[in-house]
């Protein structure tokens, strides 16, 4: 139904663009709907990743990464309201991987005492060779990179 969390998804999910292991992935989402779904998504990432040929420790790697930047961004970037969230999946040449989380909300600010929470950013750096946040008006973008191949230093910056 198009009023409910499943409508609303239904509506955004067609939007994916998987022509392939060698192409990308793009998955769009209203992030209202993205909690419920997150499942789906995750299950959506590991089966393009392994159509391209990657390693099931990899693939878990990049999987987790990828979901806790979604995470984020439904549960910090919209607040009581809704807005979009992309993400986009890409394979550089032959050992390289990116994966771009994009949403359109405004961060609020983390609590003053996060209990069990708060290691989100941490976990995207230790999983990725780089893990990079750019923060402005238009909203949050998390860009994960991973050398498939050598490198296997991570790097963390933040704007």
């Amino acid at each position: 139904m198009p009023g409910t969390v499943e409508g609303r998804l239904t509506r955004v999910v067609p939007a994916i663009d998987a022509n392939g292991p060698g192409s990308g992935l793009t998955l769009r989402f209203d992030g209202a709907a993205l909690p419920a779904h997150l499942g789906r998504v995750r299950r959506r990432i590991a089966a393009w990743l392994a159509e391209g040929g990657l390693d099931p420790d990899t693939i878990d790697d990049v999987v987790l990464a990828a979901h806790e930047a979604l995470s984020n961004a439904a549960d910090h970037a919209f607040g009581d309201g809704s807005g979009e969230v992309v993400l986009r999946a890409v394979r550089e040449g032959r050992d390289g991987l990116r994966i771009i989380v994009r949403d359109s909300g405004r961060w609020r600010p983390p609590p003053a005492d996060p209990g069990f929470r708060g290691h989100g950013m941490t976990l995207m750096a230790g999983l990725a060779q780089r893990c990079r946040v750019h923060r402005d008006q238009a909203g949050t973008t998390v860009e994960l990179y991973w050398k498939l191949s050598g490198s296997t230093n991570a790097e963390t910056s933040a704007v």
